[in-house]
């Protein structure tokens, strides 16, 4: 405990209030701004987004594939993880990408991906990251390209 109170008369609820308030005072920030508590109501709430959005996509979790954020598992794999941010990046890619980068980038996905499941090698979270991302960039812009070239055959 912090506080001890010299006088036996304090009682214990007291002391045990003010030792709640010293706790408090020494938190760490983590140089954010935010107060532990703020910033744990948002890990809070993004962790159970998270974990809506890998019950749909039925995501395997498994803590090896996972990334870690102040010691709590990720509710998606890593390659998810990736496919989730991809599409937030692709409207930055200020590029557009040639046909030919979009399917090597598709490709990159299913080989990593089934020369994993393969047991050929083993991936790692960062490699499986960027083959999700590459994954929703690639995707997406065959998407827009299909959706463009349709709109100018029919106009």
């Amino acid at each position: 405990m912090l506080y001890e109170s010299s006088n036996s008369l304090v009682p214990s609820a007291l002391s045990r209030c003010s030792s709640l308030r010293v706790q408090r005072r020494l938190q760490p920030t983590h140089g954010t701004g935010l107060n532990k508590s703020t910033f744990d109501r948002l890990h809070d709430t993004a962790q159970k987004v998270l974990y809506r959005v890998s019950l749909y996509w039925q995501c395997h979790q498994l803590q090896e594939r996972s990334f870690f954020i102040k010691r709590r598992q990720v509710p998606l794999c890593a390659r998810c993880t990736g496919v989730l941010i991809g599409p937030v990046l692709f409207p930055l890619c200020l590029v557009r990408f040639s046909w030919t980068v979009l399917v090597i980038l598709l490709v990159a996905f299913f080989a990593d991906a089934l020369t994993q499941f393969l047991g050929l090698r083993s991936s790692n979270n960062p490699l499986r990251f960027a083959s999700g991302i590459g994954f929703s960039v690639g995707f997406l812009g065959v998407l827009y390209g299909a959706a463009k070239w349709l709109l100018n055959t029919t106009a």
